[in-house]
């Protein structure tokens, strides 16, 4: 029975052995580390995306901020001025609540 054994593992065959286990755990590495940079790869292309959306606002919002009619109305909207020569007055309803920024 003993002989059996030894005439089956030939050290060739032991060798070839080896070598499959080898390079299925190197492959089995290989196909996870592909997954994990694909997921990272998805990852980073949304924020690559909802960076370049973030660049097309403030791009815009720059542009705005050059023109003087855009800066008249964020002056009267958020920080409540008037022109030279006009009055303002605040109206209050009852029963409705004024809205806050």
């Amino acid at each position: 029975m003993l002989t059996k054994w030894r005439n089956f593992f030939t050290p060739a065959r032991v060798v070839f052995i080896f070598a499959l286990v080898y390079l299925s755990l190197l492959l089995g590495q290989g196909i996870i580390q592909k997954r994990n940079l694909d997921a990272e790869k998805k990852e980073v292309e949304n924020r690559v995306a909802k960076q370049q959306v973030l660049k097309a606002y403030y791009q815009r919002t720059l542009r705005l901020l050059g023109q003087d009619w855009y800066i008249e109305k964020l002056a009267r909207t958020r920080l409540m001025m008037v022109a030279k020569g006009e009055s303002a007055f605040k109206i209050f309803s009852a029963g409705i609540k004024e809205e806050k920024d």
